[in-house]
């Protein structure tokens, strides 16, 4: 039996794009971030309900991402994260927890923004693929183990 591609959910009906095969003009279709905005609000980890709108303002403390990451991989240790915060360093040094587990969980470089631009929020179509590639590496594994 040939195996399918677990990407096609997320990267769209009948594509077979895996993020190894991404360009630098790469852009997820609305679709595609209504399902991802989907994913993340099942996951219950978050007191507002996450929109296209917000999440990547959410983002910007890092605590929601590291709740994403120790949502798949309970434990994960992120001692000393600041919770409630806005200032620019506490953020950033959550960020940097995040992005740490990140790339040691295998999520490819080419997807992992810097703690700054994160922050930051400017380059908003990057930040949708770093979610899909946490989605890939996180998600998709969890449901991989249930083969």
């Amino acid at each position: 039996m040939k195996k399918r591609n677990n990407l096609n959910y997320i990267n769209g009906a009948g594509t077979s794009t895996t993020p190894a095969g991404s360009s630098n003009n790469e852009k997820l279709t609305f679709f595609q971030k209504v399902l991802l905005v989907r994913w993340t609000n099942s996951l219950d980890i978050w007191n507002a309900a996450l929109t296209l709108d917000n999440i990547v303002e959410e983002l910007k403390t890092g605590v929601l991402l590291c709740n994403i990451l120790k949502f798949h991989q309970p434990n994960l240790d992120f001692t000393g994260l600041s919770m409630s915060v806005r200032a620019k360093k506490p953020c950033l040094n959550n960020i940097e927890k995040a992005i740490s587990v990140m790339y040691q969980k295998g999520v490819p470089s080419r997807y992992v923004l810097t703690a700054i631009e994160i922050f930051e929020g400017t380059r908003v179509e990057r930040i949708w693929l770093m979610i899909r590639a946490i989605f890939e590496v996180f998600a998709l594994h969890d449901v991989n183990l249930l083969r």
